[in-house]
């Protein structure tokens, strides 16, 4: 069985165990010599009342209990309100306009075939179609009207080739 002597304990305190007494004499606990054992001998005649000699002094605070066990968790709290909900975000930003795009090239006019006469126009039966390599002059692409070339072109400096809305230029490469 083991020795569980009191916490704190003060001079003079006493532990026992079964059969065995220890004294604490301020550096430690001291066990108590045994007393000599022996028999229990016949009881003998109750004697007679005594004189009252009045109530004896106070005994001496007992020895610190045990410390308790531990207490069980407590529970867990109920769940939280849910908060409000929060404000609408602010309105972005409009972006900036586009920028505007280049005025195409205007075309030429009708230029020397390279037999030295002038390449027909107008509603003559084509079959080959002629471009030039380098355009020279700025050219509007005229508003309903669509354009192609054979390229691919080298365009001069300052030169431009107008594309309005809803035109289109195709450049065939071969």
């Amino acid at each position: 069985m083991a020795l569980n002597f009191p916490n704190n304990p003060g001079i003079g305190d006493t532990y026992g165990l079964g059969r065995r007494v220890w004294s604490f004499n301020g550096d430690g606990w001291e066990l108590v010599p045994n007393l000599p054992f022996s028999p229990q001998g016949i009881q003998g005649v109750q004697g007679r009342d005594g004189t009252f000699a009045g109530q004896g002094s106070q005994g001496t605070q007992g020895a610190q209990g045990l410390q308790g066990t531990q207490g069980s968790q407590g529970t867990q709290g109920a769940q939280g309100l849910q908060g409000t909900q929060g404000n609408q975000g602010l309105q972005g930003l409009q972006g900036l306009q586009g920028v505007q795009g280049v005025q195409g090239l205007q075309g030429n006019a009708g230029k020397e075939s390279p037999t030295g006469g002038t390449l027909p126009s107008g509603d003559v039966e084509k079959i080959f179609f002629l471009s030039e390599v380098g355009i020279d002059t700025s050219y509007t692409i005229p508003t309903g009207y669509n354009a192609m070339s054979v390229g691919p072109h080298v365009i001069g400096v300052g030169v431009s080739v107008v594309i309005p809305s809803g035109s289109n230029w195709v450049i065939i490469e071969p």
